[in-house]
Formats: C-alpha cells, structure tokens, sequence
C-alpha cells in the first residue's frame, strides 16, 4: 500500500493582499484605540485635578464658615461637617459624628430634624453646661438626608438687650413723672378719704373698696419701681466673697418662709456685687418657696473649673415648655398677679456680672433655676455698666 503525501494549496496572491489588509486594518484600530485610551487618560487626569481644586475650595469655605455646616444622610449618619459646627456645639468631631441625630434644644425638640421648626431661634445647651442661642435652619436634602445650617446669635442677643434697656430708660424716665406724679395725688387723696370716713357709718362692702383700691395703687407703685430698677443704669460694686457665703445671706434673708436645704460641693472666690447677686437669690429662693407650697427647696453651689453654678430647685408644677423660652423677658410671668419684672431684673443682674441664669425643668417634676458667675473677674472695686 502506497502513502500519498497531501500538501496545501500555495496562498493565492488575492488571500496575500486580504490578509494583508486586515493587518493594517488591526494596526489602524489599535493606533486608534491607544490614541482614545491616552486622551481618555489625559481627560480623567483633568478630571482629577478640578475634583481636586473643587475639594480644596470647599474645604477651604468650611473651614472659613463663621456659620456651622452638618450634612446628614437618611439614616442620621453625618456625612459633612464644618469646625464652625464643632466649636458653636461644643463638641469634638467624633462626638458630633456620633451623636448628632440625638441633638435636641432645651425644650427638647430634636436639631437634625428638618421638619422641626424650619429657620428659628433655638436655645441650645452644650456639654460644659453653657447655654447659647441659634438662629438655626434645617432642610430635607434631595437623597433624604438634612441639611443644617446654624449661626451663633447668642451675643448678638446680649447687644440687643442692652440697646433695649438704654431706650426702656428714656421711657421709664418719662413714665416716673406721667405715672408717679397722679399716683401719689391718688394716694395722698386716698388717705383722706379713709381718714374722713373714719368715724362715719359705712358699710363693709364700701372699706373693702377702699382698700381694694389703697391695694392697686401698691401694685402699681411696684410695676412702675420694677420697670424703672430694670431700665435704669447699674452700678456694680465688686467685693471679694464665696458663692457660699452668698447663699447662706440669701437663706438667712427668707428665713421662715419654708424649708429649704443647702449643698456646696467645691466653694470658690467671686468679685461680685454681693448685694445684687443676694438680692437675685432672694427672688430665686421667693419664687422656689410659692411654688412649692411648704415643700423643701434646695439650693446647690458648685465650683466647676472658672465658673462658680448656684442653682435653686423647686418642689412645684414645673415650667410650660411654650413659657420656658419667654420666661426672662419684662412682664412674662407664671403668677397670676406677677409683674413679670423680677426674673427680667434678675437676668440682667447676672449678665451684668458676665454670668449667665437659666430656667430649666427637673426630670422628676419642679423646676430649676441655674445661676453661673465666673470664679475671676477683672479687679477693679467698681465699674459702671449701661
């Protein structure tokens, strides 16, 4: 048996030129494609580098925010965050990631919940215990997150009060002679009516009218004393002293009008105007024991770092949330026959001293009035503030 031996066809000139042609073809599309792939590569390059400018910028505008910046997505995790945001709060940064969906003001309405209050004014308080105010904007983000955005207003406050209480003097100045002047003629006639009808057969129900009406004019003479005590110019006159000691004046004061109990854990030194600063204990203390109705109040001084806290706790029904951020302003009051004076002068009292004085509700019921001094203040014996 023969073996024939098969051999393949020589290529044909015309699959020569095809194959060829497929070649340059390849080499035509892979130049094209390297060409692509090296402009696709200097355009991410381009990319990158304005991602990264952009990042820089805005991280340049964060950290030169007065205001702060937190951005958090749907499941409250913050996701963006400004050092304006970490120094108003009070907080550190892994404090603020952490726990920023918990943040609630002082009346216990929750900060990162957009659907809260909108722009508003919102008092907040911060670790140290200093209260500050906020003027506070929070906003639904497109992917169901929030934004917010908060400024701190709280010195702003302070200048407007001030400005407020040098126009309440030129009023109260002028309302010394409109009001006092008539009511001094009411009460000077009022006397000699009581005096002639002393010996005449009046009746019962005529006497309590006289008096009913000796009664207002007291009250009125009140108002018109608060209102100008508040309005007036203060002089401070700043004497060493402990906020112990400040205490112990204040309970001897309003000795016999209920129990009360005193706690002073870590006394400090203060320069302060003691007969002011024991005046405002005295109305603390006041308040404490009506709304206690003969429960004990208690009265605590604690030295914490530079500040010096003397709080007054009640036994009574406690604030109205809706009442708590108003409490302080003139004629706000909680009595039914309040002037609404006393904590307004109180508060100025404390700012006068650079303290600050609180109002807030204890958890299990009453209330809680907070006064903080600082511990040094400047040495002078005497300044005058406006």
């Amino acid at each position: 048996m023969s073996t024939q031996l098969l051999t393949a066809p020589a290529p044909s000139r015309t699959s020569e030129d095809q194959l060829q042609r497929a070649f340059a073809s390849f080499e035509r599309s892979a130049a094209h494609m390297v060409g692509a792939y090296r402009e696709l590569e200097a355009r991410a390059a381009a990319v990158d580098a304005q991602l990264e400018r952009t990042n820089s910028t805005l991280q340049g505008v964060l950290a030169s925010m007065p205001s702060g910046l937190v951005v958090s997505d749907p499941s409250g995790v913050v996701t963006l965050t400004n050092p304006a945001a970490r120094q108003i709060l009070g907080l550190d940064e892994a404090a603020l990631l952490a726990g920023f969906a918990e943040l609630s003001d002082v009346l216990g309405q929750p900060l990162a919940d957009p659907g809260s209050s909108g722009a508003a004014e919102r008092r907040v308080r911060r670790p140290d215990g200093s209260e500050r105010v906020l003027f506070w904007t929070c906003a639904p983000t497109p992917l169901g997150g929030s934004l917010c955005v908060f400024s701190d207003v709280t010195e702003l406050k302070r200048l407007q009060e001030r400005e407020r209480f040098a126009a309440l003097g030129e009023t109260a100045a002028s309302l010394s002679h409109q009001v006092r002047n008539p009511l001094h003629a009411l009460r000077g006639f009022l006397g000699l009516l009581e005096r002639e009808l002393a010996d005449a057969s009046i009746s019962g129900a005529a006497r309590r009218y006289l008096a009913r009406v000796g009664t207002g004019a007291d009250a009125l003479e009140r108002v018109v004393g608060g209102f100008l005590g508040l309005a007036q110019e203060q002089k401070l006159a700043l004497e060493p002293t402990s906020a112990g000691e400040l205490a112990r004046r204040a309970l001897q004061a309003v000795e016999g009008r209920g129990p009360v109990t005193l706690e002073v854990r870590g006394d400090a030194p203060l320069r302060v105007d003691a007969l002011h600063v024991e005046q405002l204990l005295v109305n603390l203390l006041d308040n404490a024991h009506e709304a206690s109705a003969g429960q004990p109040v208690h009265v605590h001084v604690q030295a914490q770092g530079p500040t010096v806290r003397l709080s007054v706790e009640d036994q009574g029904p406690g604030i109205a949330p809706e009442l708590l951020p108003r409490l302080f302003q003139a004629f706000v009051s909680t009595k039914a026959h309040g002037s609404g004076l006393g904590l307004a002068y109180a508060q100025r009292i404390a700012d006068l001293h650079g303290g600050t004085l609180r109002a807030e509700n204890r958890p299990q019921g009453g209330a809680r009035f907070v006064l903080e001094l600082p511990a040094d203040l400047e040495s002078t014996s005497e300044r005058k503030v406006g």
